[in-house]
């Protein structure tokens, strides 16, 4: 956890640098088009036509609730037909779990590891409010996510802020935090209800949050965990044919590995593998593990995802080569889970500049990249890939990002997002106009997740030879309004 010396270097660095961001048979927006509409006007951003707010995982522009099929409540739970109103977790139904990111309500997000629309702030806030914790129950060392608002609500954090869960206690320099995420170590005695004080208030969460040495070991799959469906999905949006299962490590280096399972969870039983990795480079001034949204997507549908909590490219190279070469370094049961060869990096916002950092280093084992509003300072990419910009990004403008599409080796793809903004690339961190870093966006949050989601996941097909299920997402979306997508393949 960084001091508060090492929060202003970071803060004087955002302020230089940018913080860590024809007719076809396939429908541009579901992938492939099962729907059995009638109805001969088109919905916005979509191939198909009009079906009146009816659920098959279309967007219509008269359905606010593009999973639900009532089309006027303003919910996405498919099996709610009244309004939501802020649930604190899914109300899907016994057996029934969230798939993809807009299934949940534009307060909730999808954590495909638990099933469930879980509460996520939108906004920083002025006021802290603990929202909720995932996962409650893990092992000494695990970390623990706890998603809320107000924890720091100006350039700096709150240097007076503290959290208890039960008899343990945490301070600035023992949590990360940003606005809207803490992010804690979980030691033996991390037991109990949350408690967060700070100049921005207080909140207390029942929780409770439970911490075993049990935890540590592989855990059998249990009838709440969501089960793989063992069958690939026809829409990029929604959750491939495995289970992402996770696992966390914090030495000799913290980091989160998630990877293709049986069932959704902590440790939960492995997929055959092996499988190929991509590894996701944080960006700076946040808490570095904030994009679970992507990793967890990625496992579902067959990869390897380590996303460390790591600055120095060094180190990062060692991560690499432990995914790579013995991911059992990441988590036991892993062993030969690697399909080995090149992995492909993910970079947001400053992720990009360690990308380059690595390859300065000799880095020859990264094929290809994926960056996420990157604000690189040292260009160097000797690989194919793709660069996602967005339009209410104040932190990597059009000559930042086109700058770094154009120093990649072709094939490359520049996807532009409409309305999206740099912290919305990430799970947990809004400035949303309030820090000068952002636009308030014009695009919803889960949305944006599903843009980033679905061209990644062609991308990743493509580079890695496997059978291209969205390959269409590489030429053409149809989805101008959302992404507007430039291609060099020669």
């Amino acid at each position: 956890m960084r001091t508060w010396i090492a929060w202003i270097v970071v803060v004087l660095a955002c302020l230089v640098t940018g913080c860590g961001g024809t007719s076809e048979a396939v429908d541009a927006e579901d992938g492939v088009d099962g729907s059995a509409d009638a109805d001969a006007t088109p919905d916005a951003g979509d191939a198909e036509p009009d079906d009146g707010g009816q659920d098959d995982g279309d967007v219509d522009p008269g359905d606010t609730n593009p999973g639900d099929n009532d089309p006027t409540d303003g919910d996405t739970n498919p099996s709610d037909t009244g309004p939501d109103g802020g649930d604190q977790a899914s109300d899907n139904g016994p057996g029934e779990f969230c798939w993809r990111a807009t299934a949940c309500d534009l307060g909730q997000t999808c954590n495909l590891c638990s099933g469930l629309c879980e509460p996520q702030a939108s906004v920083p806030g002025e006021t802290a409010n603990i929202l909720t914790a995932y996962p409650l129950a893990g092992a000494p060392g695990d970390l623990l996510m706890i998603e809320g608002e107000g924890f720091y609500s100006t350039l700096l954090p709150d240097f007076t802020a503290s959290l208890t869960i039960g008899p343990e206690s945490f301070n600035s320099w023992t949590m990360g935090f940003d606005e809207n995420r803490l992010m804690v170590v979980r030691t033996a005695n991390t037991n109990g209800a949350m408690d967060y004080s700070a100049q921005s208030g207080s909140s207390q969460h029942p929780g409770p949050v439970i911490t075993d040495a049990a935890y540590a070991q592989p855990q059998a799959c249990g009838p709440d965990d969501p089960p793989a469906s063992g069958t690939p999905a026809g829409v990029a949006a929604e959750a491939g044919p495995h289970a992402p299962g996770f696992s966390d490590l914090d030495s000799p280096w913290q980091l989160r590995v998630h990877y293709p399972a049986e069932c959704g969870g902590l440790r939960r039983p492995p997929a055959q593998g092996p499988f190929p990795v991509v590894l996701i480079l944080h960006g700076d001034g946040a808490i570095g593990i904030n994009y679970d949204f992507l990793a967890r997507h990625l496992a579902s549908w067959g990869f390897l995802v380590v996303t460390p909590n790591i600055e120095d490219a060094a180190t990062l190279r060692l991560v690499l080569a432990a995914a790579l070469d013995n991911p059992a370094q990441l988590y036991g049961p892993l062993a030969g889970a690697s399909a080995g060869g090149q992995a492909v990096v993910v970079g947001h916002s400053m992720g990009s500049t360690r990308t380059g950092d690595m390859f300065s280093l000799g880095e020859d084992r990264i094929g290809a990249v994926i960056f996420l509003g990157p604000v690189s300072q040292t260009i160097n990419y000797p690989v194919p890939g793709v660069v996602f910009g967005a339009t209410g990004d104040m932190q990597s403008l059009p000559g930042t990002y086109e700058n770094i599409f154009a120093a990649l080796e072709r094939p490359r793809w520049l996807a532009v997002v409409q309305g999206g903004n740099h912290s919305q690339f990430t799970d947990a961190k809004h400035w949303e106009g309030w820090s000068f870093s952002d636009l308030v966006p014009e695009i919803s949050r889960n949305r944006q997740f599903e843009l980033v989601q679905s061209l990644s996941l062609a991308f990743l097909q493509r580079q890695f030879g496997q059978t291209e299920l969205f390959g269409f997402w590489l030429t053409d979306p149809g989805l101008p309004d959302e992404i507007v997508l430039t291609v060099e393949l020669e």
